[in-house]
């Protein structure tokens, strides 16, 4: 191997590991369902992994819904001058058994993804 070749793999072995840092420093400071479009890109994969490929807009799936419900992040949708509620995974036995179920909270909004080229969803879909 001469000089060169050397001295660009440390190069791409260093962005890598810059990378890598990078990703787990953005997934450990962010909740999983942030308020950019994390729920759409779920969605996606979930759909795919069920073997449903939109061919539409179409609004988000309730299987998805689920797992939003459960492990959303709220501290997004408040102002910060009111008290942020607790998320649902640390509510006691009676609050969950008293909440509404996901068949019975709406979720109208059209996934807007839907639309994005399907091969990075169907591996994440194949992964699942």
């Amino acid at each position: 191997m001469t000089q060169p070749e050397s001295s660009e793999r440390k190069l791409i072995l260093l962005l890598c590991l810059l990378s890598a840092f990078h990703t787990f420093i953005f997934c450990a400071a962010f909740p999983f369902f942030n308020n950019v479009d994390e729920q759409s890109h779920f969605d996606l994969v979930m759909k795919y992994a069920s073997g449903h490929f939109p061919r539409e807009l179409e609004p988000l799936a309730n299987v998805s819904t689920n797992y939003f419900i459960t492990y959303d992040s709220h501290e997004y949708y408040y102002p910060r001058s009111m008290k942020i509620p607790n998320p649902s995974w640390v509510w006691s036995e009676d609050k969950i058994t008293s909440s509404p179920t996901v068949t019975t909270v709406s979720w109208p909004r059209l996934n807007y993804e839907s639309g994005q080229p399907p091969l990075y969803y169907t591996i994440a879909g194949f992964s699942r």
